[in-house]
């Protein structure tokens, strides 16, 4: 794990936490010049997002894992992960992803992107808003969230089991973000479950994950490093 400064959310009257923002960075053997931040679902930062960045690594990017909540300790079970969600505190998780953002981008000289599961996909479209300039791409597995104030163009990968988001919400999160102007690509995935990209869950289905990750590193492909 390393440690990087935090970020103030221009659009709060808050001021910085104490403490610095912690997360798994993943260096490749030979940097591609790009960056990817990948941001975890609710469960919190386990070794599922690390593996993921290890594999963007492997890749040529440089990919920074941030913990949004700041404390270490991933949930295990579905019941812890929505009690970490209800006791979110936003100002740190906002301050702490903006800090990583403006992190990597002083350990590479490209473009940025974001991989989000789920919750991490709704950080990524605010972050998107936030940082405009550099970031060239974000990455949604089976996450939505308000993102058409972004720029950034969107590939999404959503399952068709509906228990934890709804078909027509994430249809209407792709109408909006068309209309603002957005580069917009969504893959529906039948007989899929969320989770399906995550190697710890007993969700995780290999052949849809393999899939969809090419799919991903194709898109990354395009917009960081085209």
């Amino acid at each position: 794990m390393i440690e990087f400064g935090r970020a103030a959310n221009p659009a709060r009257d808050e001021p910085l936490r104490v403490g610095n923002g912690a997360g798994y960075l993943a260096s490749p053997q030979q940097p591609n010049g790009a960056g990817v931040l990948v941001l975890h679902a609710w469960w919190g930062l386990n070794d599922s997002f690390r593996r993921i960045a290890d594999d963007l690594a492997a890749e040529g990017y440089t990919a920074l894992a941030p913990d949004c909540y700041g404390d270490g300790d991933p949930a295990q079970t579905i019941e812890d992960a929505q009690a970490k969600v209800d006791d979110m505190d936003m100002v740190n998780a906002e301050q702490v992803l903006l800090g990583a953002f403006d992190h990597l981008a002083r350990l590479v000289p490209g473009r940025i992107g974001t991989v989000g599961f789920s919750l991490g996909s709704n950080l990524g479209l605010w972050l998107a808003r936030k940082r405009p300039d550099r970031l060239a791409a974000n990455v949604l597995y089976y996450g939505a969230g308000e993102g058409a104030e972004g720029r950034a163009p969107v590939l999404g990968h959503f399952a068709t089991d509906v228990k934890w988001e709804e078909r027509a919400f994430v249809e209407q999160m792709e109408k909006e973000l068309r209309d603002s102007g957005r580069d917009v690509t969504f893959h529906w995935y039948e007989d899929a479950d969320h989770w399906f990209a995550e190697r710890l869950r007993d969700e995780y289905d290999p052949n849809v994950a393999a899939l969809a990750w090419q799919r991903t590193l194709d898109f990354l492909g395009r917009h960081l490093l085209g």
